[in-house]
């Protein structure tokens, strides 16, 4: 087995490890933060952590460029190619900070009279900025660890990070701090978490200097000719996942912010695990580009997308058959029609966006980023323009239906252009990539239906309490996994050789 397999498999794992333990973490976390902010309050929260995002559009899209040309650079061995590119790189993101700062003060009377909060609102206002400045200072030594496959070094710093930034919320919000603490405990794991990686880069690459003279026109030249189209998709990401939040919040009230933003937290997480195999396939395909080996790429595309949706596919289905019993689960006894609705939805909707995200990580490492760039901003202009008119007709309803009908839209034209590209028959690949995946969770979906007659009682009772509902999810999710597991295993989705593979990854040294 090559090095390159052997890395991604254990980099994938190390992420799918995190991720885990991110989403228990979250999952005990938001109850704790709503009982002590109440939905008003936590839907300001929700509606900050989303407008400062959008700072990010601001950087030109050179972030975004780092990954594949420092991956080409460690390739080809050329340290003074790698040590350009940190140096323009962070003396860009030092000016990019300070840019931030000014526009964000400039920003702030008017985003607060549109979004109808008090000025007591200010101080969060800030931190959550300054958040958002610390992580995109330090972004090039991040970057740098992803060009030397160092996920699993990453993944241990994001867990401890996130541990850490628990323990401070839980703390703060006990105290009374409110809103200001739960900011205040975002920007302590921030210093945290970059000082952890700024150290662990230096450590990891010998020779690694920062030396602002090595900072060159020509190199920012190269940074943005190819971040500018990745920016444009990341733009349009960003306006198509977090524009819904705003208009509900300008149109309909806060009260709905905080309902969209329960079902797409739990939305959220059907659609991040599978991307657990998606970081180590930009620079895995980066790599593979600089060797100049399209056939490769073709086989880590299509096995990546296989392993891709044998997850998706049954974390969607069971997750849309079972949204009430999950949220009632979550959340206990509350008043929970809307959210319900806004997960099943919203599932439905992100699973079009895991569909494309292989090709779109390969499509990056390789830099054509093109496709992307055109099917984002479809999905983006689609959805502010439906959602701006049925958010004002039909209020969450009405956002939810746009924010699906966009997405799939403009995924369907990722997905066709970037096969077309690539040279791979789309009959071929949804034969062997979606067929088996499809007909199991129909098959599964169609059992736990099935068995929800004579669990009439039980799921009425599940309704109003959390024991009841854990019962419900453990009994339809034996059902959905034995179903689906068994047509999977039946038709031989994953060959038995895959699974050498991952026991060899872990066996072999690194």
């Amino acid at each position: 087995m090559s090095s390159l397999s052997r890395t991604l498999i254990r980099n994938t794992v190390s992420g799918a490890a995190a991720y885990l333990v991110g989403l228990g973490v979250s999952l005990l976390l938001t109850p704790y933060i709503l009982s002590r902010l109440g939905v008003e309050q936590y839907g300001i929260w929700v509606i900050l952590s989303a407008t400062i995002t959008y700072f990010g559009l601001l950087d030109l899209g050179v972030g975004s460029a780092f990954i594949k040309h420092l991956t080409e650079a460690q390739t080809l061995g050329n340290s003074r190619r790698r040590n350009d590119i940190i140096a323009t790189g962070w003396l860009f993101y030092a000016l990019f900070s300070a840019a931030v700062l000014v526009v964000g003060w400039l920003v702030q009377p008017p985003l607060f009279r549109f979004l109808k909060l008090g000025e007591n609102v200010a101080p969060v206002y800030w931190v959550v900025l300054a958040v958002f400045v610390v992580r995109t200072l330090c972004m090039v030594y991040r970057s740098l660890l992803f060009s030397l496959h160092q996920l699993e070094l990453l993944n241990g710093i994001a867990v401890v990070a996130g541990l850490l930034n628990a323990t401070a919320t839980v703390a703060l919000l006990a105290a009374g701090y409110g809103l200001t603490g739960l900011a205040a405990a975002g920007l302590a794991t921030a210093l945290f978490h970059v000082t952890a990686e700024v150290v662990m880069a230096y450590r990891r690459c010998p020779g690694l200097q920062l030396s602002l003279s090595r900072a060159t026109r020509a190199t920012f030249r190269q940074l943005f000719r190819y971040g500018v189209q990745v920016q444009a998709s990341k733009g349009a990401e960003l306006v198509h996942m977090n524009a819904d939040k705003l208009l509900l919040g300008h149109f309909v009230g806060l009260g709905q912010v905080t309902f969209y933003e329960l079902g797409s937290k739990v939305a959220g997480l059907t659609r991040s695990l599978p991307t657990v195999l998606l970081p180590a396939i930009l620079p895995a395909a980066a790599e593979l580009h600089a060797q100049r080996n399209p056939q490769l790429l073709r086989e880590l595309y299509e096995r990546g997308s296989k392993y891709l949706v044998v997850i998706a596919f049954p974390l969607a289905g069971f997750t849309v058959v079972s949204a009430q019993p999950m949220m009632t689960a979550w959340l206990g006894a509350r008043q929970l029609t809307d959210a319900v609705l806004a997960l099943q939805v919203l599932t439905v909707a992100y699973l079009f966006y895991l569909l494309t995200g292989m090709g779109m990580a390969v499509a990056r490492g390789i830099g054509v980023v093109q496709y992307e760039m055109k099917a984002l901003i479809t999905a983006a202009v689609l959805n502010v323009c439906l959602s701006t008119v049925l958010a004002m007709t039909i209020g969450l309803r009405g956002v939810l239906c746009a924010t699906a009908f966009s997405m799939i839209v403009g995924y369907s034209y990722f997905l066709t252009a970037f096969h077309r590209y690539m040279k791979i028959s789309w009959p071929l690949f949804f034969r062997h990539v979606y067929a088996v995946p499809l007909a199991g969770i129909v098959a599964a979906a169609a059992a736990v239906l099935t068995l929800g007659y004579p669990l009439g009682l039980l799921q009425a009772q599940a309704e109003q309490g959390r024991l009841a509902s854990f019962l419900v999810l453990a009994v339809n999710g034996v059902v959905f996994s034995v179903v689906y597991g068994s047509i999977v295993i039946r038709y031989r989705y994953i060959a038995l050789g895959d699974w050498h593979v991952v026991r060899r990854a872990f066996a072999a040294p690194s």
